[in-house]
């Protein structure tokens, strides 16, 4: 039986974040990286047009939160793991698309959690 692969997204405003989630990325085969966004305007654009099966999303950006870019893609159909530096317990995460949720910066073992509560909801 082939493992699935499945498409992701990074959307984050720090290039350190996107570095470190490139690397744990490359290390299961079965996710694939489409792209890379730095802005929620230049991550609402992705998603649209490339469809991902997981976008990995921070939280704390500039202009819209993660979870204002995310109501502006009502019609996208997929998995959110969101990562953020900020309080989880101050924050509405009752957008069913959000799966895990994890802080930065992530170890290899907080990623392999992550991952395994997106792909098992």
């Amino acid at each position: 039986m082939q493992t699935p692969i499945y498409t992701c997204i990074i959307i984050d405003d720090d290039p350190g974040c996107h570095q470190d989630l490139e690397f744990h990325l490359s290390t299961m085969p079965n996710l694939t990286l489409l792209a890379n966004c730095y802005s929620p305007v230049d991550g609402i654009e992705k998603i649209r047009s490339l469809k991902p099966d997981i976008v990995f999303l921070d939280y704390n950006m500039p202009y819209m939160t993660g979870l204002q870019m995310l109501a502006a893609l009502p019609e996208a159909d997929v998995k959110v793991g969101l990562i953020t530096a900020d309080n989880l317990y101050t924050m509405d995460l009752s957008d069913p698309r959000i799966k895990a949720s994890a802080f930065k910066p992530l170890s290899a073992r907080n990623f392999i959690t992550l991952v395994r509560k997106i792909l098992i909801s």
